[in-house]
């Protein structure tokens, strides 16, 4: 979480090209695609990288939530909130923009950690949180799953065990497919 807000302040204050500040370098190559690579290959990055999760569990530990998310809500607002990440990515003018990018970073982390608050960690992760929700899925695919001993299968062997997707993660899934054919 520390390198987290130091990138987000390296966008606010460092250099305004994107070629010289730190921050749109390591949102577009190192997390959106070497997070991707690692998660669907080698192992569960995310859950250890993962800002808002990081900051709630030392502070919050596993606390209870105020308000419980509604189940029937599924991970339609993850469906929706990526549609949102996706539209700025690749529809704003200008998505390496230190300063913009900085903007929606901090905005997204507040959102998430608000929400974990309220709504708690896990039900947040599993039904908003659309990260989470990807790169839950992009894991499923790796050939490699450690839990409580180490299991090893082809590529997108764990997949079969969630089949059938539900609707929001089938859409999850085209959303995730559309996007990246555009990108």
């Amino acid at each position: 979480a520390l390198a987290v807000f130091a990138l987000i302040y390296v966008g606010f204050s460092g250099p305004t090209d994107p070629q010289r500040n730190i921050l749109p370098l390591t949102i577009w190559t190192g997390w959106w695609i070497g997070v991707f690579v690692i998660q669907g290959l080698v192992m569960d990055l995310w859950k250890w990288i993962d800002p808002g999760r990081g900051v709630y569990g030392l502070l919050l530990g596993e606390g209870e939530p105020l308000i419980q998310l509604p189940v029937r809500f599924g991970a339609w607002p993850a469906v929706a909130i990526f549609l949102g990440f996706q539209t700025f990515m690749l529809a704003d003018i200008a998505p390496s923009d230190p300063g913009r990018l900085a903007t929606v970073a901090l905005g997204y982390w507040v959102l998430t950690f608000t929400g974990m608050v309220v709504f708690g960690r896990t039900a947040w992760c599993k039904q908003v949180e659309c990260f989470s929700v990807l790169f839950d899925l992009i894991g499923s695919l790796r050939p490699v799953h450690v839990t409580d001993k180490i299991r090893l299968g082809l590529p997108g062997w764990q997949s079969l065990f969630r089949a059938p997707l539900d609707p929001a993660r089938a859409v999850f899934c085209l959303t995730v497919l559309f996007s990246g054919s555009f990108d």
